[in-house]
């Protein structure tokens, strides 16, 4: 984004400060594309390993607000924001520290909130999110490309908001802390910060009144993802059909609900039954399907021996309960569980075997959790087909997925194609 920003804008791009994960710049290497040149007036920071927030990301933060702070009102400031942006941005309140901050947020996660959840405490215990790097910028202009990785891209959730003004309640943050049970578990440092109370000449009491300099622009987002996926499966011989752009919920109920969904179809072609009405009715609302869906796929179904196969596509963001101290990250979760349930259901319903049946679940932006992955492939061979080292029930239990698909089948099954 920054390097087609700099082409775009050439002489009239002053300077600026991109905060980018750790190996980026490497695996955009033969890309030249992509890559600023080299009399850049840009300064490429790398940080967040493992998209967790670190000292250089820390650094970067410190600078753009430094940056940002400067700007008089003759400036335009052009802020570029896509997923990741949590990591990458990470400049907490005084006097929480960078440590404490990324406690509260695992606690959190490992409890099962969920991404609104996650970037309404960030918000409030951050000088940047929330809105906050817009209100240090004026009275500059500024002007925000954003690329949404939150389902229904909701603006002040996205990279939690920089630029856009924070509407949350005052006890929201508290509120969630209270939901997990976690207010005993959490430094002092964060819940005096959490229960401070904006004064009456503080901006942020106002900010939805105060955000006229600012100008928010989605230009990508996974609606988008989806629909190309879909598109190239078409153009490469499959039926293809968008299930959902707005899929939430746990791992583990979300891979059922596709296992199901799989078998129904299964059944279906073979003409021994038809539940699929009944399986969307139930399923409907609860993964906001998109219009006319069951009349598409029964469409497709109908033209499936004239293609290659089936292709059903469906995005959003799950969340995981973790439980166990393995490595990996919703999306290889959702496949390995999805190879799981689909390997029980064949005891009852052996027509399963008649069928190829695969899951692919990635992230958008090629990184899957703290892992070099950005997902991998689910399906049936992983529960049946392993040696006596690979334990894939053990690996589930541990939410230690990388594991296990970094060494089934050579790795094969992991994609892993770098950041994106």
């Amino acid at each position: 984004m920054a390097s087609e920003v700099e082409r775009t804008l050439g002489e009239h791009l002053v300077k600026g400060i991109v905060s980018v994960p750790v190996g980026i710049l490497n695996t955009l290497h033969d890309k030249k594309e992509m890559l600023p040149k080299q009399s850049s007036v840009l300064q490429f920071i790398e940080g967040a390993k493992n998209n967790l927030p670190d000292k250089s990301s820390l650094g970067a933060a410190i600078k753009i607000k430094d940056l940002v702070k400067s700007l008089g009102e003759n400036a335009i400031l052009l802020v570029l924001i896509s997923g990741g942006g949590s990591a990458l941005l990470p400049l907490p309140q005084i006097p929480v520290t960078l440590d404490e901050k990324c406690r509260v947020i695992n606690l959190l996660a490992s409890s099962g909130a969920d991404i609104m959840e996650l970037n309404c405490v960030r918000k409030k215990v951050s000088v940047l999110k929330g809105g906050g790097l817009a209100r240090l910028a004026y009275p500059a202009k500024v002007i925000s490309l954003i690329l949404s990785d939150v389902v229904g891209d909701p603006l002040d959730f996205i990279a939690s908001g920089p630029t856009v003004a924070n509407t949350d309640q005052v006890v929201d943050a508290l509120n969630i802390i209270n939901k997990y049970h976690l207010l005993n578990k959490i430094p002092e440092s964060v819940i005096s910060i959490i229960k401070a109370t904006p004064t009456s000449n503080d901006d942020s009491c106002n900010e939805v009144n105060n955000f006229n300099h600012v100008q928010n622009n989605i230009i990508g987002n996974n609606s988008i993802a989806v629909r190309n996926v879909a598109k190239v499966a078409q153009q490469n011989g499959y039926s293809s059909v968008i299930l959902s752009t707005r899929v939430e919920g746990l791992v583990s109920n979300v891979a059922i609900k596709y296992a199901n969904l799989a078998n129904e179809i299964c059944l279906n072609i073979s003409g021994k039954q038809n539940r699929l009405v009944q399986y969307f009715e139930e399923t409907i609302k609860e993964y906001k399907f998109v219009d006319n869906v069951l009349t598409n796929l029964q469409t497709q179904i109908s033209k499936f021996s004239q293609s290659k196969g089936l292709c059903l596509v469906a995005g959003g963001e799950t969340t995981v309960i973790l439980k166990g101290k393995g490595k990996g990250g919703r999306n290889q979760e959702l496949a390995l569980t999805f190879a799981k349930a689909l390997h029980e259901m064949k005891d009852t319903h052996p027509h399963i075997d008649e069928f190829n049946i695969f899951l692919l679940s990635c992230g958008t932006d090629g990184i899957d959790g703290p892992t070099d992955a950005a997902g991998a492939i689910g399906h049936c061979q992983q529960f049946e087909n392993v040696g006596s080292h690979l334990k894939p029930y053990e690996c589930l239990k541990n939410n230690d997925s990388y594991s296990f698909y970094s060494n089934f089948s050579n790795g094969d099954d992991l994609v892993s194609i770098g950041h994106t």
